[in-house]
């Protein structure tokens, strides 16, 4: 990068002159900005299209050859040597630089403001800073590399809505944060902390909750109880702890994304609404009026109604050891717990899960026909007309299946296409076919 400069000077005897008396020099800086961690006077001159004379020029009291990353340098700026009272006024030296575009703080094409001083409120803003900050600023934060937005809104006690109409240049979900720059955390006529205008709060008028802050956007306004997300605070723990699902956590928190990936630390969230009662209620919870059994809680969303046989799941659960303890498929238990999906990927902690419903028989039966009575459990979709057996324990190979009954991968793949054509789904503790009549 290379910086447009000007150098306006008078007679050279007269410079030569004015240069010979000490003179005082005065520096107005137009745009500041820190250096990258590992530079040198030298570097950092050079990323901004600057001599290390010029950057001292700039900088009067810098330090060379090594250079303080946590400062701020002026990089641009007119130096002003005013001439001692014997020189001709003629001899005034001035470096004049245009605000380039700083494509080693950001690949952001948005130039930071220069440093400025918001008309009537007599406090300085400190450079740099990003465009459009509002001009009755009176408290900043400088923005370092390892500073993030929810670190600002955490320290500071505003809310992102606030953090974004006094910054709008970081953008709705302050993802254009620059490092380098200072951002406004308060204003005059304004309070650091989150106040009334921060939605929801208090709640709607006559349920007598007053809602704490800060809160995400679009909380519900009829929120009656509320959970402090602290740094170690999970989705699934909120949920458990109280007894919600998440379907509804979402409803009354729609900031936090569906599956709950935006949950923000420091904020409280809604875990109860006027009107609510905590989930699993009698709405999704069976028993059904005619097999008598209690289904024990909580559960997750949309379990059949017909269950009558369950698995508590526990920290240390898996999905193939629920399968294989209860000898059922993978099908079947997506089938009486969808919430689970179809890879069993969203399977909850601390709930309890249905692995058997009325009339059902857990597989294998025997095949019509061919009097071989199929071990259990097997995979998904294996051939009806199978005769002959393989065991899988936790140290059969795919490779050692087909060694050891002098097959071929596609005809047990075409057996058993639950394993997959390269045979990487192949579970343990099941049997797979490999001989047919």
């Amino acid at each position: 990068m290379h910086l447009s400069r000007l150098l306006t000077v008078g007679l050279l005897p007269q410079l030569s002159y004015a240069l010979s008396i000490p003179s005082r020099r005065a520096v107005d800086c137009g745009f500041s900005t820190s250096a990258n961690s590992g530079d040198t006077c030298e570097s950092f001159a050079s990323s901004w299209g600057l001599t290390v004379d010029e950057l001292k020029s700039l900088n009067p009291g810098v330090s060379c050859p090594k250079i303080d990353t946590d400062g701020f340098y002026c990089v641009v700026g007119t130096v002003t040597d005013d001439e001692p009272t014997a020189a001709s006024p003629s001899s005034t030296t001035r470096l004049s630089t245009q605000v380039p575009s700083p494509t080693v703080k950001s690949t952001s094409t948005v130039k930071p403001s220069p440093t400025k001083e918001p008309s009537g409120n007599g406090i300085e803003t400190p450079g740099a800073i990003q465009d459009g900050m509002v001009s009755n600023c009176n408290k900043f934060h400088e923005v370092k590399s390892t500073t993030t937005c929810q670190g600002i809104l955490n320290y500071n006690k505003i809310s992102l809505e606030d953090f974004v109409k006094w910054n709008p240049a970081v953008g709705k979900d302050c993802s254009n944060l620059w490092q380098g720059t200072s951002a406004c955390v308060g204003i005059i006529s304004g309070s650091p902390s989150p106040t009334t205008t921060v939605k929801p709060s208090p709640t709607t008028p006559g349920n007598g909750v007053k809602t704490p802050t800060p809160i995400q956007d679009g909380m519900v306004p009829n929120c009656n109880k509320f959970h402090f997300i602290g740094d170690t605070t999970t989705c699934q723990g909120i949920l458990n702890y109280d007894k919600i699902s998440l379907a509804d956590f979402v409803k009354w928190n729609p900031a936090v994304g569906k599956d709950c990936s935006n949950l923000w630390k420091g904020t409280n969230a809604c875990v109860g609404v006027i009107g609510s009662t905590p989930t699993p209620t009698t709405t999704t919870k069976p028993p059904t009026n005619s097999n008598g059994i209690t289904t024990p809680l909580p559960i997750q969303d949309g379990m059949v109604s017909n269950c009558n046989k369950f698995h508590p799941v526990k920290s240390t659960t898996t999905c193939q050891g629920i399968l294989d303890y209860n000898k059922i498929t993978l099908a079947d238990f997506v089938k009486w717990n969808p919430a689970v999906g179809k890879d069993c990927s969203n399977l909850w902690q601390n709930t309890n899960a249905c692995v058997g419903v009325v009339e059902f028989t857990p597989t294998p039966t025997s095949t019509a026909g061919n009097g071989i009575k199929t071990p259990s459990p097997i995979q998904l979709g294996m051939v009806k007309n199978c005769i002959k057996f393989h065991h899988i324990k936790p140290t059969t190979t795919c490779q050692g299946v087909l060694d050891y009954n002098k097959i071929t991968l596609a005809q047990f793949f075409k057996w058993n296409p639950a394993v997959g054509k390269d045979c990487s789904g192949l579970w343990k503790d099941t049997h797979a076919c490999v001989g047919v009549a």
